[in-house]
């Protein structure tokens, strides 16, 4: 099927713009700024013929899986000298481009094409397989018209990311290639599109690592999945002539676009600097100006600051710095993040040409050895996770809502901050962050890779750049690591990177920090804690994870609770599948290692981040690997509950809609044994265990003394009544429980008072199927790309899930604008299955999804896409 022709509907909406009293003219936004979603109406032909092996032919060396020592989990890639310069590099590229697209595109023009709506994965990849992910090359089109109207404006085309080698052809023209799949990129459409008949754009992707730019390392042999397609959004971008610069297209050192510091901050006044890029790409010279609006979460304006008026020459471009002062700010803050409306309006010969509206935040932040980290002058301990950013099946082709559901669960899961691995995330996963108040350690592209060449350091050095022009207004961002994770290049680069960083970021208002790890010296703000290999095993001391490259900065441990407990077969790595007695297993090392890690790290080092918060499939060893808080359909694991239990009952916070008290059993109370132990993790004083409505035991937090873990490998001693001594709520082990079928209850009691309590049930015969979906603050778009989870518990009269079954085999059916990503039979684990389903249509409708199993009530649900 030829590519349709799909015409650009350019909707604005007119909003009423607050002047302050001046001889400022008033335009209607529409004259100003645009930003109108590209994602609909894509045509896509994928290259299965194309499914080759390493781009570069490097060989393919694999893990040994047998081993569980620390340098095992190293598949470490050091190119030691650079070959070609980075500019016949770069020429070699674009002639290969052009090359590669008239081998092929001729070929497969008149194909059958598939439409698709962005973002989009090129292959569908079932969780577990005999082959690794799909990796090749894929091709996209999009036919469109542009108004005549828009003659004479500025019109940019903006990707967020495509994974990861993209040749994007305009009109039968390579108008761009770029290189990296995690940073974003934009083409000047104005000069080359028609305006008198259509156009159409072709991008051609390649997934397939490449050595000379991260992460550089072939798929087979890396630790992450790379996956494919424009997996993020794509924007076109409508402008006057003269307007304020992309920072991250234009690449200036800590300039373009709109740059929003906090250098002075407490409770009693907060000072803003800001830097806007204006650029002038008219035909004549002007004299502009730039205000700036601050509005508060009402609405209401706090603040206003205009600039003198400069003189700006055609082809020209000019930062204007503005300060202002505003009293009793309100900060931002993990449980509390307030943030303001920054509107900036740009003014030519006193008319409005451009106008930028984004959220901001005041917020100050420390570290140091001494006091740890500090936020609004207040110390925090870091409480966070890892997070990679993929779905089952549709890879990390998520759209908007989905990112935000993923930082919603991280928030509700109890932790305050996120460490994103191991590349820059999506941009609506800051505006989460920034909202629910999840503090981010924002991270370049990288593992296990590092190539001494000119044109991989240069293009290393310009995605640092590109991270922190995109993100550096995002209050949430705390940390930046510009770092490739696990590579331990020479200490030359890697200072190299953290000067980099502060070329465009002031020292002392934002921090780096980097890993240590095989270094002699390294210069960053937060120095990673090392790692440790001891003879026998490791971790099995408790001064195995200091900071000692850099004896007098603060340190931060970047992940704990996974490998250090027996590496490819770590005792943390569990799922419902495994059973209650694997998760309790990996509830307890978390508990053993956080504890650990503050008893012997802190303040010095200043948080710590499970690995990781989801499971996730790693295409190397074709299947899941269950080492997350919750599982790869993110549902949690008894570790899922622990953080939530360490919080302070009824403190509001944001992101937790109802912070009641906490009292979970890490027990499914299926009769293993005689006697049982039962786990209950509280925030409560004292919890009240009965059995079928009886008194069995009734005790306080656990209190015992802090010990050695014993053998990683082995499981060591869980649940001992130790090991808490630094938890803010230890939990409430209970010995020796005999056990009865029936009903086991959990009440929690505060200051005496009964305010909390949860009952497990012996699982019984089961009768029915019950639906739910996890929608995590946001509903299901009607987008064509949103996707959601669908639960299907198998349950008793009494509403308990039959979670010793990991045999039943559900069957999803669907009417409506909707569809079951993979397949529609999934077999259970531990009771429940899971499907993804994803919006099918942009138009709002009545979604309905049944689920069957022979000899079970049916289960149905509706949903409504919005």
């Amino acid at each position: 099927m030829k590519t349709k022709n799909s015409r650009v509907l350019i909707m604005c909406i007119v909003q009423i713009i607050c002047i302050s009293t001046s001889s400022f003219q008033a335009y209607a936004q529409k004259d100003a700024r645009r930003k109108i979603c590209f994602n609909n109406d894509w045509y896509f032909y994928r290259m299965d013929d194309a499914n080759a092996t390493d781009i570069n032919g490097t060989s393919t060396g694999l893990y040994d899986k047998n081993r569980t020592d620390f340098a095992s989990q190293f598949l470490n890639e050091y190119i030691q000298s650079g070959g070609s310069a980075a500019s016949d590099v770069m020429k070699n590229e674009v002639e290969k481009g052009i090359a590669d697209f008239h081998r092929e595109y001729p070929g497969l023009k008149d194909k059958i094409w598939n439409k698709v709506v962005l973002p989009h994965t090129a292959k569908i990849e079932p969780i577990t397989s005999q082959n690794p992910c799909w990796e090749g090359v894929s091709y996209y089109r999009k036919s469109f018209s542009i108004e005549k109207s828009l003659k004479g404006k500025k019109l940019f085309l903006e990707f967020e990311g495509a994974m990861q080698q993209s040749d994007v052809w305009l009109n039968g023209q390579l108008v761009l290639q770029h290189k990296g799949g995690y940073t974003p990129f934009s083409i000047d459409l104005t000069k080359l599109v028609n305006y008198d008949k259509p156009n159409e754009i072709i991008v051609r992707l390649d997934n397939r690592a490449d050595r000379n730019f991260p992460v550089g390392k072939d798929l087979k042999r890396n630790g992450f999945t790379y996956w494919s397609g424009i997996y993020r959004s794509v924007f076109l971008h409508v402008t006057n002539p003269v307007h304020i610069t992309d920072a991250v297209k234009v690449n200036k050192v800590a300039g373009g676009g709109v740059f929003f510091r906090t250098p002075e901050v407490d409770k009693n006044s907060a000072t803003a600097l800001v830097k806007t890029n204006v650029v002038n790409e008219g035909n004549i010279n002007i004299r502009v100006r730039v205000r700036q609006i601050l509005l508060n979460s009402s609405g209401k304006q706090v603040k206003e600051s205009l600039s003198e008026t400069l003189e700006l020459s055609k082809g020209g471009d000019v930062h204007i710095e503005q300060q202002f002062k505003i009293e009793n700010p309100s900060l931002w803050h993990p449980d509390h993040p307030f943030l303001y409306t920054l509107k900036t309006t740009v003014f030519a010969d006193n008319k409005q040409v451009d106008e930028m509206v984004q959220k901001v935040g005041f917020r100050k932040l420390s570290f140091s050895k001494a006091d740890g980290f500090r936020i609004n002058d207040e110390p925090l301990y870091l409480v966070g996770t890892n997070r990679h950013q993929d779905y089952p099946y549709i890879g990390v082709a998520l759209s908007k809502n989905a990112q935000y559901r993923d930082m919603k669960k991280i928030k509700e899961a109890g932790y305050n901050s996120v460490r994103l691995a191991h590349y820059t995330h999506d941009p609506a996963v800051y505006e989460a962050a920034d909202e629910l108040g999840l503090m981010l350690l924002d991270g370049i592209p990288g593992w296990q890779f590092f190539n001494n060449n000119d044109i991989f350091k240069q293009r290393v050095f310009r995605d640092i750049r590109d991270m922190i022009h995109r993100d550096r207004n995002h209050p949430s961002v705390v940390l930046w690591e510009p770092n490739l994770n696990e590579s331990y290049p020479p200490d030359e680069f890697r200072n190299q990177c953290h000067l980099l960083a502060h070329e465009e970021l002031p020292v002392g208002e934002y921090f780096t920090t980097g890993e240590t790890y095989g270094a002699k010296k390294t210069i960053w703000d937060v120095a990673m804690n090392n790692w440790s290999d001891s003879q026998d095993s490791i971790f099995r001391n408790t001064t195995e994870r200091a900071q000692t490259v850099q004896p007098n900065s603060p340190g931060i441990i970047k992940e704990y609770s996974d490998w250090e407990f027996g590496g490819w077969s770590s005792t943390t790595r569990s799922s419902r599948e495994t059973g209650e007695k694997a998760m309790l297993q990996g509830l307890w090392n978390t508990i053993w290692s956080h504890n650990a890690n503050i008893a012997n790290y802190a303040p010095a080092t200043v948080g710590d981040f499970t690995w990781a918060m989801y499971d996730n499939y790693i295409s190397n060893d074709k299947k899941l690997f269950e080492w997350g808080t919750a599982d790869y359909f993110r549902l949690p694991k008894f570790t899922g509950y622990f953080f939530r239990s360490q919080l302070e009952p009824y403190k509001k916070i944001a992101g937790i809609e109802t912070n009641q008290p906490v009292v979970f059993i890490a027990n499914w109370w299926t009769g293993g044994g005689k006697n049982e132990q039962v786990v209950v993790l509280s925030n409560c004083d004292k919890v009240v265990l009965k059995v079928n409505n009886r008194i069995v035991a009734e005790q306080l937090p656990d209190n015992g003394p802090d010990t050695f873990y014993g053998v990683p490998d082995k499981g060591g001693k869980p649940f001992d009544g130790g090991n808490c001594s630094h938890l803010k709520h230890p939990a409430f082990t209970f010995n020796n429980i005999a056990f009865e079928k029936g009903e086991l209850k959990a009440e929690g009691y505060i200051n005496g008072s009964k305010v909390s309590e949860q009952i497990v049930r012996t699982p019984e015969k089961p009768v029915r199927i019950k639906l739910e979906a996890d929608l995590s603050g946001k509903p299901l778009s009607a987008d064509g790309a949103d996707a959601v989870f669908v639960h299907a518990s198998i349950i008793d009269q009494y509403g308990t899930v039959s979670c010793l079954d990991n045999t039943t085999k559900v069957e999803f059916s669907v009417n409506g604008d909707a569809n079951i990503v993979g397949s529609s039979i999934v077999q259970t684990r531990g009771g429940i299955a899971s499907i993804l389903l994803q919006s099918t249509s942009l138009k709002s409708g009545k979604i309905t999804i049944f689920a069957k199993v022979r000899g079970l009530k049916e289960g149905t649900l509706i949903l409504i896409s919005k």
